[in-house]
Order: C-alpha cells, then structure tokens, then sequence
C-alpha cells in the first residue's frame, strides 16, 4: 500500500525569470515531508497575471500581518489597487492549498499541482454556511486543532443566533448529542452564502459591536471569510476591495512590576483555588509567559517545548528550555500529576476532552487571579496574559538582549516581542531625543 505523503507549502517570488512588465512569478514551493524535497510551480499563467517584484511582495504577503501587544494577529497592513488584487488571490490560493495537502486521496506533488488547476469548491457545501462551517470544524478537529475547532464553533453559533434571534440553540453535557440536534436546526434555518453582502457584514458588525467586545465581531467576520474562501462559489465577495473589511482588535499591553510579583511570589493560602492560580500564574512568568495549555501538557522530565498556539501556523519550529528554579520546584510539588508534570489533566484521554478541560480550568484560573489580585492590592486588571507581558518588560528593563528575549518566548519574529514591549521602547526612543538636544 503506497504511504500517503504529506505536504507543506509557501509563495514567493521565482527570481530565476523575470516578466515582460519586470515583475517575478509568484511561485508555489511545496515541500514533500516524507522524501524532505522540494518542487514548485508558477501561479502566474496565460490568463492570470500573478507577478510583482520583490519589494511589492513583501508588504503584499511576507509582512501582511499586524500584531498586537499580545504578540496575535490583529489585522493586516492596508495594501490597494493590484497589490491588494494579488494578496486576495493568493489567499484564494492559500485556502485551495490547504484542502488539497489534507485530502487522503492526494499523494504525490504531481497530484498537489494537478488539483490545484482543477480546483472545484465542494458545491455541496456551498448553499449552507452552517454545513460549510461544520465541514471545516471536522477537518480542524482532524489535526487535532481542537482550540481553532472551537473558535469556528463559536462564530457559527453567533451567527445563527443573529439571523434567527428567536430561536436557541439545544445545550447538552453529551456534546455529540448536542452538535447532532444542532446539525438538524441548521439544516432546518439554512443560511446561504448570496445571503452574506457587504451590506449582511456591516449590520452584523454594528449591531454585535452594542453586545460583544469588538474582538470577538472580528473573530466571527474573519473566521466566516475563512468559510467563505474554502466553500462559496458565488463570485460576489463581499470582502473584496472597497467591500467590508473585518475590524481590528485592541489590545494593551499590561505589565506587573517587580513589587507587586514579590507580592504574589510570596503569598500562601489554605484556600486551594487561590493557591493554584498564585502557582500556574508564576510558573507562567518564570518561563517567557508560557501559554496555560503547554504547561498542562508537559511530561514529567520534559525540558523543551514548542508553543501549541504557533505549532500549526509557524514557518519555524523554535523550541523553548523549560526553567525550572526553587520556587517552581515546591509548585510542582504541590500540583504534580501521574502522567503529566501537573494534575490537571489526570484520567482524561481524547483531544476534545483534553480541550474542554483545559479551556475550563482557564475560566476558573482567570476569576482567581483577580480575586488574588484584589487581596494583595495589585492590579485588578491582573489576567493570565499578564505574566508573558511581566516576563517580556522585566527582563528587558534588566538589559536582556531583545533577540534573547524573543527566542524565549518562542518568537520567530523579532517585531512580535518589540509588541510586548513597545511602551519601554518608546521611554528609550525619548532618552535618545533627550541626549540629542542641544538646548
């Protein structure tokens, strides 16, 4: 039985010919796992125009991507008129590659190319956005994308509920019996994807802003564009230039001092929940501010780990030297587990159950951490977040190289950790002003 091969892939411009206009190709690498070799083909063809130079390919595609203090994707660079033509396809691109390197029945870069050019979105998909949406959910659930699985559950879910305000959405504990009863009101109350204009997207947007926070109506517009681009076969794209555009996230960097994490590095309690968000919150910012769900996932005598919130989306695997120090020790002590280093995941099996539990014991962490902060008179601001934030503006205010700082953390992107710390930079950029001035 031949093995089936697995594919990644980039663009980029193909140097090695230049077109008539003096622009490169734009050009699809696509790296075959199982053999580590490489081929690729040009996306510019007789009846498409996909070149530009090197320049213009780097804010079209390279660097499109606008990042919040948070280090996550905010929103994207504001690109017009050919350039934005261009990154408009090669998402088209992006998204037909994605479902192809997944297909079982693809196995060799011949086939990659092949279904590429012969490319159909599944009709069968394209009259219920709910059915597209659970078509997705499945593939992610597959990778065992469980956390971007649940995102694209949640935007599902909203957007039901803002076209049919009159109807609720079956809760079980059987989560299999919930989705399936789901599944026959979706069917039930379709929602096509002609319905989705721009004008559908801006009263959605206007409307949801008066409820939720802003991020959550760019998560739901980003993830249905996400929907849309795999599944709709209607050429009317309402995110097309000029069209409707999804908002972008705010987000502040906040940061404790080193008096108020003494406060918490001293701080003991009887009260169990209190004691754990004080240990999972300092075990955090002892290691760059590591994400709740790496630290619930780490094996006993583990001593790197690569970052579950980048592992599928980073060109770069960067691994990360766990620390572990005296007061982490006695924290470990207090919380050790049977299979991983922390209990919290003892006697439970399956990804989505291991999502679930995770996401769970987050919630109560987060009302435990201000409840914390309120009885040590910190912040009362104070979430999980803030421990990558500490970590990043603690230590850089200690001298730590800025290249040490983002390898810590796990960056592979130098302007993703200045975001941690942009505040601190901007201190140093007036000192400069200060020393310059000759008044």
């Amino acid at each position: 039985m031949q093995m089936e091969s697995k594919f990644k892939f980039k663009f980029r411009i193909d140097k090695r010919y230049k077109l008539d206009d003096n622009t490169y190709p734009i050009y699809v690498n696509v790296h075959i796992i199982e053999t580590n070799t490489n081929r690729g083909f040009s996306l510019n063809t007789a009846t498409e125009n996909m070149g530009c130079s090197e320049k213009d390919f780097d804010s079209i595609w390279t660097n499109r991507f606008k990042y919040d203090n948070f280090g996550d994707v905010s929103g994207e660079t504001l690109v017009y008129g050919t350039k934005l033509e261009i990154r408009t396809k090669l998402k088209i691109a992006e998204d037909r590659l994605n479902d192809i390197c997944q297909r079982q029945d693809v196995f060799t870069y011949q086939d990659v190319k092949k279904e590429f050019f012969k490319y159909v979105k599944p009709k069968d998909n394209s009259k219920n956005i709910y059915v597209a949406f659970d078509s997705y959910i499945d593939d992610l659930k597959k990778q065992d994308r469980y956390k971007t699985a649940k995102s694209y559950r949640t935007s599902r879910n909203n957007i039901f509920r803002y076209a049919n305000p009159n109807i609720d959405l079956p809760s079980y504990k059987d989560k299999d019996k919930q989705e399936a009863e789901r599944s026959k009101i979706f069917n039930k109350h379709p929602l096509s994807f002609r319905e989705i204009t721009v004008d559908w997207l801006k009263r959605y947007d206007r409307k949801r802003r008066r409820k939720v926070a802003l991020d959550t109506v760019r998560i739901d517009t980003s993830n249905l564009r996400a929907i849309w681009n795999l599944y709709a076969t209607d050429e009317n794209y309402p995110y097309a230039k000029g069209n409707y555009t999804p908002p972008t996230g705010e987000s502040k960097n906040e940061s404790l001092d080193k008096d108020d994490l003494k406060k918490i590095l001293n701080f003991n309690t009887d009260n169990v929940y209190l004691q754990e968000a004080r240990d999972y919150f300092l075990f955090s910012y002892f290691n760059g501010g590591m994400n709740f769900k790496d630290i619930v996932l780490l094996k006993k005598n583990q001593v790197v780990f690569v970052r579950s919130k980048t592992k599928f989306t980073a060109k770069k695997q960067v691994k990360i030297e766990i620390n572990i120090n005296d007061h982490l020790k006695e924290i470990i002590k207090r919380n050790k587990g049977r299979q991983y280093l922390f209990k919290i995941l003892d006697g439970i099996t399956g990804e989505d159950l291991i999502q679930e539990a995770i996401d769970k014991k987050m919630s109560s962490l987060d009302k435990q951490i201000k409840k914390l902060a309120k009885k040590l008179d910190i912040n009362s601001g104070l979430s999980w977040n803030w421990a990558r934030h500490s970590y990043a503006t603690n230590v850089f205010t200690g001298e730590v190289n800025l290249k040490a700082i983002s390898e810590s953390m796990g960056h592979t992107n130098l302007k993703t950790t200045e975001g941690y710390i942009d505040s601190l930079i901007d201190k140093e950029k007036n000192k400069i002003k200060d020393v310059l001035d000759l008044d």
